[in-house]
């Protein structure tokens, strides 16, 4: 992976970032301090197992997606916000969601895209990556 690079925190809880969780980092020395600091660092008293590292890019727009299970319907739920990135609180309160209320069909994948207001191409471009999540379910 070619630097830069960003190392998060994996922990169940928000603001990683404003609190340490999350490290942008030019080189492999860098890297190794600032892993060793995330692990160290309790988030809202959990230490994280794993980090994520990827590369640093240039977004032009980010989005929060996800595919839940939800325990009471038993069905899977997509999620999605065109607000996404470090905020995710913010992201929560204009969330979307589309239930997937039989066999899943790439159908509800664009339905979730349209409702964040998503158009054109990128429309079938996010539908793939939602797509996919489903086949991992």
């Amino acid at each position: 992976m070619p630097y830069p690079v960003v190392l998060k925190s994996q922990v169940h809880a928000g603001e990683r970032r404003s609190l340490g969780g999350i490290k942008f980092v030019e080189n492999t020395i860098d890297a190794v301090a600032a892993a060793q600091a995330i692990f160290n660092l309790p988030i809202k008293d959990e230490y994280p197992e794993v980090l994520l590292a990827e590369a640093k890019y240039n977004a032009n727009q980010e989005l929060y997606l996800a595919v839940v299970l939800d325990p009471i319907v038993r069905r899977p739920v997509l999620l999605g916000s065109a607000q996404g990135g470090i905020d995710t609180e913010a992201a929560m309160t204009r969330m979307q969601q589309v239930v997937v209320s039989q066999q899943f069909s790439p159908f509800y994948a664009r339905r979730l895209m349209v409702k964040i207001g998503l158009e054109g191409k990128l429309i079938e471009l996010v539908s793939n990556i939602v797509e996919k999540c489903i086949n991992y379910l």
